[in-house]
Formats: structure tokens, C-alpha cells, sequence
């Protein structure tokens, strides 16, 4: 029994590592964002950062939340509706926990930066907290909800009527039609969470009294509202969410042999022939089931934005990277977990050595779109210099030997305690 647990908490340990890391850098981003500004400044900063998250949410949550590798787990358990939501929290934890951090650190800063501001600071902190929650509420709630509704889509039950008369004036809407309530939820939930900011904002300035968080408080509680009706049936819309958001994800296409093919074998020419087959399935499987390149994208972007928020402390500027250099490489361990890859599987597909040199190249395929960001504000930032970008880029390198040889102990243990 222990041993068939033992995966499970690889996986849990694998994640909170992940946690830390972005949740860190979260942390960092906004003692970054936050720079010298003060009093007013810090508030006009929270609201813009504010709309980013909801903009951030209204991508990143479906993700987040779909599809589970545990799912069959929760099917065989039959666990309760209130169990089935507090683990679609869990999974959120890597989108709102480093925007709760951040959101905190933003009037914190500012409060070390003067004195004599600490109700200013408190309240400010309470309603980006506030903020947070409200709009995660209500982005979590709708992407719940949404799934059933897409699934009816995607079978034609819904919108046939629009989709005919699409077709009928030569148009496409370019997409499965599954796919148009996601997108439309995406559109709303960006919409409401940048306009709930401006509605806070207006009532703000009309009154005089610290209404930042009343548009995300109204969202919060229609998120909230519509959590505690559903809580009785939501093992129902949890599994025909999942089950409508794993096809999506993994064939988006949305024919069972069609749609995009998640790693061409023939884009892993800059991989030895002896090694390409390994790092393939690996990269195969990644794609698939762990977002590296979400992440990567998401984290340059975000180190942009704290380098054009004019930071200036030399730490921050160096740290931030090597937080995401360091979830990058931690999701590279849920590969070496035996539900990706058997350990009987690859024994039969390669030696521990081929191994070893198959992980080093799988976890140097982001390194270089990560380096080419690092290297672009390292061109165009002032404060970032070519020093700074031999450290990321060494430390990147240190990481993923480091994750390869972890992995390949992983499997010399399985195997000599499995077939010896």
C-alpha cells in the first residue's frame, strides 16, 4: 500500500516545490512593481496590476483547474462534491497564491519606503486580498459551469442554429464549436475583472471612502452565490467538465485523429539519433500533460513588466529569474513519476546512460527560449547586464543536470528494487 502511495507523494512534493518557487517570485514581482512609489501612487499601481490578474485568470484558470492526472483515482473513490472542490482550489493555489503575494508585497513595500502610512497600508492590502479572491471566485466558478455547456456544443446540441447559418455565408468561426462558450467565458471573465477594478475605482473617487475591492467583492459573491448552489451536484459538473476540458486541451482539433500534433518527431533535429526517440516520448507526454511552456512565456513576460516598472533593487532584478528557472526545472520531475513512464517502459526503450542524456536535452528545450527573454532585457534594460545573464544561464544549466541525474537515481532505484 505504501509503495503504491508512493508516486502520489513524488507528485506532492514535486508541486509544492512549484508552489514556492512562483509563489517567491510573486513575492518578488511585487517588491519589483511597488519600487519608490508611495500614498496614491501604490493604489494606481494595485489597480493596474489588479486588472493583469484578471486578465491573467481569464486564461490561465481552465488550465490550472483541467484536466487531473488523479481523475480515475476520484472516480474509483467516489469522493464527496465538497472534496471535489476543495481540490479544484488546490489546483488553483499556482495562479492565486502568487497574485496573493504579490498583491501583499505591493503596499507592504510601499510602507517601508515611508512612515506614518500604516492604516493606509493595511486598508489597501485588505482590499487587494479582497480583490484576489473575489475575481478567482468568480473565474473559477464560470470555467466550472462552462464545461457542461461546451460539451453540449461540441455534440451539436447547442448553437447549431448559429454555426449553420455561418456556414450557409461561407464563414467559420475557426474553432471546434466546443471550444466558443470557453472562449466567450474568456472574453467575460477578462471583461468583468477589469471592469470590476474601474467600477471600484469610480466609487472610490465619487466618495472618498476605500471602495477598490467593491467590484470584486460583487464578483466575488456571484462566484460564491453560485459555488454554494452547485455544491450538491458539483462531483456532476466536476467530472463533465473534466471530461470535456481533456479532450479539448489534449486534441484541440476536436477530431479524434485530427487537431494539432503536440511534438512533431521531426522538430527534435537538434537531438542525437540516439537519444531523439526517448526525448520525444518524454516531450510528447509533457506537452500533453504539463504546462513548461505556459510557464516560461508567462514568467518572461512578467519579469518584463517588473523591469519596465522602473526597479531598481539589484536582488529582486537577479533573484526573480532564478525562482522560474526553478519551477521550470520542477516540472520536469512529475516526468520521472512511473504514470508518465513506466519504469518496465524504459528499461525497454533505452539504458540508464541514454536516459540521463534524454532528460538533459528535455529540460534544455525551454532553457533556450528562456535565455533568448533573459537575453532581450539584458539588451534593452540598463539595470540587467551581461553578467546577470551568465549567472541565470549557468544556474539554468546547474538545474537541469541536477533534475536529470535525480530522475536518472529514480530509476536506477526502481529498477533494482522492482527486477533485482
Amino acid at each position: 500500500m505504501k509503495s503504491s502511495l508512493k508516486p502520489y507523494k513524488q507528485q506532492e512534493l514535486v508541486g509544492r516545490i512549484q508552489l514556492v518557487a512562483v509563489s517567491f517570485a510573486g513575492l518578488l514581482s511585487g517588491i519589483g512593481i511597488a519600487g519608490t512609489y508611495t500614498g496614491a501612487e501604490l493604489v494606481v499601481v494595485s489597480r493596474f496590476m489588479m486588472m493583469v490578474y484578471a486578465g491573467v485568470l481569464a486564461f490561465a484558470t481552465p488550465w490550472a483547474m483541467f484536466p487531473q492526472v488523479s481523475v480515475y483515482l476520484y472516480q474509483s473513490l467516489n469522493p464527496q462534491p465538497s472534496t471535489l472542490v476543495r481540490l479544484l482550489f488546490r489546483r488553483l493555489r499556482v495562479v492565486y497564491l502568487p497574485a496573493i503575494a504579490m498583491m501583499l508585497a505591493i503596499p507592504m513595500w510601499g510602507a517601508m519606503q515611508s512612515d506614518g502610512q500604516a492604516a493606509f497600508v493595511l486598508i489597501l492590502a485588505v482590499e487587494n486580498l479582497t480583490g484576489v479572491i473575489g475575481l478567482t471566485l468568480y473565474a473559477s466558478y464560470r470555467y466550472l459551469r462552462v464545461g457542461p455547456v461546451s460539451q453540449l456544443w461540441q455534440e451539436g446540441k447547442l448553437g447549431k442554429n448559429m454555426l449553420k447559418s455561418l456556414e450557409e455565408s461561407g464563414k467559420s468561426t475557426g474553432v471546434p464549436a466546443g471550444s466558443i462558450p470557453t472562449i466567450t467565458t474568456t472574453v467575460v471573465v477578462a471583461a468583468f475583472g477589469m471592469l470590476a477594478v474601474v467600477l471600484g475605482a469610480w466609487l472610490q473617487g465619487i466618495s472618498g471612502i476605500p471602495l477598490n475591492a467593491a467590484g470584486a467583492l460583487l464578483l466575488g459573491f456571484a462566484g460564491l452565490f453560485g459555488w454554494m448552489k452547485s455544491s450538491r451536484t458539483a462531483d456532476v459538473t466536476f467530472f463533465h467538465a473534466h471530461a470535456f476540458y481533456q479532450e479539448l486541451f489534449r486534441n484541440p482539433g476536436g477530431s479524434a485523429d485530427g487537431g494539432r500534433d503536440p511534438l512533431p518527431y521531426a522538430a527534435l533535429y537538434w537531438v542525437p539519433r540516439n537519444i531523439r526517440t526517448l526525448v520525444w516520448t518524454m516531450l510528447r507526454q509533457m506537452d500533453r500533460k504539463v504546462p513548461v511552456g505556459r510557464l516560461v512565456i508567462t514568467g518572461v513576460v512578467v519579469y518584463w513588466m517588473l523591469l519596465y516598472s522602473g526597479v531598481q533593487d539589484t536582488l529582486i532584478v537577479i533573484l526573480s529569474p532564478v525562482f522560474i528557472l526553478a519551477a521550470k526545472n520542477a516540472l520536469m520531475l512529475r516526468m520521472g513519476q512511473a504514470v508518465f513512464t513506466p519504469v518496465r517502459f524504459q528499461q525497454q526503450l533505452g539504458t540508464t546512460t541514454q536516459w540521463l542524456l534524454a532528460r538533459l536535452f528535455a529540460g534544455l528545450r525551454w532553457s533556450f527560449p528562456m535565455a533568448a527573454g533573459l537575453g532581450l532585457a539584458a539588451w534593452l534594460s540598463p539595470i540587467v547586464n551581461s553578467h546577470m545573464l551568465f549567472f541565470w544561464i549557468s544556474a539554468d544549466l546547474i538545474l537541469v543536470i541536477g533534475t536529470a541525474a535525480y530522475m536518472n537515481r529514480i530509476l536506477t532505484h526502481r529498477l533494482r528494487y522492482q527486477f533485482n
